[in-house]
C-alpha cells in the first residue's frame, strides 16, 4: 500500500508543473530544490534562511526556527504575475499551510499574503490559479481543489474539500478547462482507483466532465 501511494505522489511531481501534496513523504525539500534551480535570480536558500528578491529590488528573508518549530519552503514561483507560493510547516509537520505572496515590495509581501491551502498551477492567460491538495489517506492537510482569480487581489471563484476522493495531475487544457485525476482509496482491496475528469467554466458555473476510470 505505502509503495503504491508513494508512486502516485511522485508521479505527480514529475508530470505536473507544480508538485502535488506529498507532504507525508517529506517532498517539501525536493520541490523547493526544483523551484530554486529555475529561479536563481529570484530566490536562494542559505541554511535555514529562504531569501527572495522582490520587484523593487529589496530582499526579504523567511527564517526557519527550531524554537518556534516552523519551516518555510518555496514551492512555486510565477514571475509572469509576480507571485510566489510558500509552504509553512509547523509542529514537526502536523500543521502545513500554503500562502500566495505578492512580490511587489516588502509591505505587500508581508501584509497581502493569501492562504490558499494547496499547490497552485497558473492558467495559460495568467488570470487564474488552480490550487489542489491530495491527502485522502492521512487527511492531515488540504484535500480538494480551488480556483482563484488573480487579476487583482486573489479571490476564490470555486472550491471544495472532499473526504472521499483526492485530486492530482492538475493541468490547464485551456483558459476555461482543467484536466484532473480523481483518486479514492479502497481500504478493503488496498487500491487507489482513479478516474480522469475535466472541470469547465460554463455560464458562470463549474461543470465536471465525463470521467475515464482506471486502476
Amino acid at each position: 500500500m505505502k509503495i503504491k501511494f508513494l508512486f502516485l505522489l511522485l508521479m505527480a511531481v514529475s508530470t505536473s508543473s507544480v508538485a502535488e501534496n506529498c507532504w507525508v513523504h517529506n517532498c517539501d525539500k525536493f520541490i523547493e530544490v526544483k523551484v530554486l534551480r529555475s529561479s536563481a535570480d529570484f530566490a536562494e536558500r542559505k541554511g535555514e534562511s529562504l531569501k527572495l528578491k522582490l520587484i523593487d529590488g529589496a530582499t526579504v528573508s523567511l527564517n526557519d526556527s527550531e524554537d518556534e518549530d516552523i519551516k518555510y519552503y518555496l514551492i512555486a514561483y510565477f514571475p509572469e504575475v509576480n507571485y510566489a507560493a510558500i509552504e509553512t510547516v509547523e509542529y514537526s509537520g502536523e500543521i502545513r499551510s500554503v500562502y500566495l505572496y505578492p512580490l511587489k515590495d516588502a509591505k505587500a509581501f508581508y501584509s497581502n499574503k493569501r492562504h490558499i491551502g494547496g499547490f497552485p498551477v497558473l492558467s495559460p492567460d495568467r488570470k487564474r490559479i488552480a490550487v489542489f491538495g491530495f491527502d485522502i489517506h492521512a487527511r492531515f492537510s488540504f484535500n480538494g481543489l480551488s480556483i482563484y482569480n488573480i487579476e487583482s487581489a486573489p479571490s476564490m471563484e470555486f472550491g471544495f474539500v472532499s473526504d472521499v476522493w483526492g485530486v492530482s495531475d492538475v493541468a490547464w487544457v485551456n483558459n476555461n478547462e482543467l484536466s484532473i485525476l480523481k483518486t479514492t482509496y479502497n481500504e478493503e482491496m488496498d487500491k487507489y482507483p482513479s478516474e480522469s475528469a475535466t472541470l469547465k467554466f460554463k455560464d458562470g458555473n463549474i461543470v465536471f466532465g465525463a470521467a475515464e476510470k482506471s486502476d
